[in-house]
């Protein structure tokens, strides 16, 4: 199972459901990613190369609708 730290490419499957920064340092770039889809590819004009894992949390399911809403967490359909 993936953890907090791992990178992972642009167009790999997504290991574990959650928030994703890309590995530039900046830290301006984020991606709520979820289980068994494939990581978007990074902004245009992003220095970076890989996906980082940060967090592993059912908001990021949630995020996408694809699990129940995680109570507290505000999510795109709610507003």
């Amino acid at each position: 199972m993936a953890q907090v730290g791992d990178s992972f490419h642009p167009g790999e499957y997504v290991p574990v459901s959650g928030f994703y920064e890309c590995d530039a340092g900046d830290k301006h770039s984020w991606s709520v990613d979820v289980k068994g889809n494939r990581f978007p590819p990074l902004p245009d004009g992003c220095k970076g190369g890989n996906w980082v894992l940060k967090n592993t949390t059912g908001a990021a399911e949630a995020w996408h609708g694809v699990s129940k809403a995680v109570p507290g967490v505000e999510t795109s359909r709610d507003r």
